[in-house]
């Protein structure tokens, strides 16, 4: 089996798409339990409108509980909640569930605690240029008696924090604070800068590599209204393509995102996985159904699936 093990310095973004249950990292998640530790939050997203294929994505958020400790300051106590790991379970598309049942718990699979995901947390925190993880990060969904494990996914490392404006933004941060920046502005921007040069943000065209690592980050475009008066915070990533070219390119996580405080990552879009959705392993029966001119248009538009837990 061809492993893909991709690091963006700002992400850990590990998969081995389809390897077998004893190859897979899980964290486990059951929503009718509770922990001290953390919160998880469960959002659904349809494919059809974006994508023309009638299929959805699973969204879990683990998200850090402040536990008060007086042998340390506030700022050490924060700084672990700050983190935001993203679970994204992933459609096959070989017409089969995106899930493998389970009667019981299986005991053929590498368990991901919550300690060790904090510590990858730490590592992407501090921008370590490789991070030796050799497996897939998967979910072991608990619902009643029964496990569902998944079979495509991947896990995205966030750190939530806002800075001053004269402070330059980490590849890695949602800062909800930032001025807002729509991905045409940018375009203008870049390319009046750059003569000459296209903007990198769709597929087929080349980034200038020493020009663009500077740039690579999350940029906040809008501030979408939510139900109950929520607002999201919609973000979109400057992440040239081309870096991966005989596989899904992995690195780029979640190209365009919505971000509500206290939720996690609400809606986005996966555009890596769904320009060729074709597997090395199963011959697909579903294809994106829009072209390519209407797929690099909805990257200019921004477009997102958005969950329908907060339409």
């Amino acid at each position: 089996m061809k492993k893909a093990v991709v690091l963006l310095r700002g992400f850990i973004l590990i998969c081995m798409p389809f390897v077998a249950a004893g190859q897979q990292r899980c964290f486990i998640v059951d929503m009718d339990s509770v922990s001290a530790d953390y919160k998880i939050t469960h959002f659904t997203l349809s494919t059809q409108e974006l994508y023309g294929i009638d299929l959805d994505i699973d969204v879990f958020n683990v998200l850090p509980i402040l536990k008060e400790n007086p042998r340390f300051d506030s700022e050490y106590l924060m700084a672990p909640t700050r983190y935001l790991f993203t679970f994204s379970v992933l459609p096959v598309f070989d017409g089969k569930s995106k899930w493998i049942e389970y009667d019981q718990k299986p005991d053929d699979i590498d368990y991901l605690s919550f300690e060790r995901l904090q510590t990858l947390g730490r590592k992407t925190l501090h921008d370590l240029p490789y991070v030796d993880v050799p497996a897939q990060y998967g979910i072991l969904f608990k619902k009643g008696n029964k496990y569902y494990r998944s079979r495509a996914s991947f896990l995205q490392v966030f750190y939530v924090q806002d800075y001053p404006d004269v402070f330059t933004i980490p590849r890695h941060v949602i800062d909800i604070n930032q001025p807002l920046l729509t991905i045409k502005q940018m375009k203008g921007i870049y390319e009046n800068e750059f003569k000459g040069g296209e903007f990198p943000i769709v597929p087929g065209v080349y980034a200038r590599k020493y020009d663009n690592y500077s740039l690579e980050r999350f940029y906040l475009s809008s501030k979408p209204a939510l139900q109950n008066g929520e607002v999201g915070y919609q973000f979109w990533t400057f992440v040239p393509w081309g870096r991966v070219m005989d596989d899904h390119e992995w690195e780029r996580g979640i190209d365009r995102f919505v971000y509500v405080p206290g939720k996690g990552i609400v809606g986005g879009s996966y555009d890596f996985y769904f320009k060729d959705p074709l597997s090395r392993e199963y011959k697909p029966v579903a294809r994106r159904k829009i072209n390519m001119l209407e797929f690099k248009q909805n990257i200019f538009d921004e477009k997102v699936m958005l969950a329908k837990e907060v339409q």
